[in-house]
């Protein structure tokens, strides 16, 4: 499990850096407001950002799964979605990664990694997952350009909680 949570944390640094050929691949009007996402949505910034579509689905909630050319996977999934109130899609969106505990990791570890990293959230959810999570409110709009913005702070956060929760394991 150390190996697989290794492997994931390595794979990180490398996505963090968008290779500016992916970047020309797809135009974008990063001024361009955002009130809700749904799947058509999550796939226009998985395209701005050169990243590979895995797995798309629209049950209640839009989420797609990514891959960046590293080979980092995440999820982008919608919340607080009212289609039944007339509205296209969903006024929050939640960017996550989540991974197998490696041995020696206690909730002390991964308290640390969140209160180092603020701008995510660090947990271990009921099935003993480690989870990283951001989410982003959507109320009156942000700009696409934002929302890509958001999602590399999301990236970058995520290695600096793997990481330190990675170094906390071998001092244990």
């Amino acid at each position: 499990m150390k190996t697989i949570f290794a492997a994931a944390a390595l794979s990180l640094g490398a996505a963090l850096c968008v290779p500016a050929s992916a970047q020309a691949q797809t135009e974008y009007d990063a001024n361009r407001i955002v009130a809700d996402v749904d799947l058509a949505e999550l796939r226009n910034l998985a395209a701005a950002l050169g990243f590979e579509v895995l797995e798309a689905n629209e049950n209640q909630r839009p989420e797609v799964v990514l891959r960046s050319d590293s080979g980092r996977s995440f999820f982008l999934r919608g919340y607080v979605c009212k289609k039944n109130e007339g509205k296209a899609g969903c006024q929050g969106l939640l960017m996550f990664s989540r991974y197998n505990q490696p041995p020696g990791l206690t909730p002390s570890h991964v308290k640390k990694a969140d209160d180092e990293t603020v701008v995510v959230q660090v947990w271990i959810n009921a099935n003993d997952k480690v989870r990283v999570d951001r989410y982003l409110i959507l109320d009156n709009g942000v700009t696409f350009g934002n929302l890509l913005e958001n999602i590399k702070v999301f990236l970058a956060s995520n290695q600096k909680a793997v990481t330190t929760m990675l170094d906390a394991t071998k001092g244990s």
